[in-house]
């Protein structure tokens, strides 16, 4: 069994959340203030595997985001995030 350290855990929502700016940079559309939509349809894996972590551990940070407001729900499947809020996890500029 794989044990993770907080500050490992802290480096992974970091690296996920740089994972969705560089989506949100090359495929994200303004809907609202503060709020980007990234066009088409981005799979789990996929920012697992530009964050190089697990798809299960995406998921887990998924789902804190959107309790915390920084996933927004999307009726067609598309990602919908807080850029500020994003950009905050990894300590860069919205």
């Amino acid at each position: 069994m794989r044990f993770i350290l907080p500050s490992q855990r802290k480096n992974q929502r970091a690296r996920i959340a740089s994972s969705l700016l560089t989506f949100i940079a090359h495929l994200g559309k303004e809907v609202g203030e503060d709020i980007v939509e990234i066009a088409g349809i981005v799979r789990q894996a996929d920012v697992a595997a530009m964050a190089s972590v697990t798809r299960e551990s995406v998921s887990r940070e998924f789902g804190r985001w959107r309790r915390e407001g920084i996933l927004l729900p999307d009726q067609n499947g598309r990602l919908r995030l807080r850029r500020s809020l994003v950009a905050r996890e990894v300590g860069a500029d919205a």
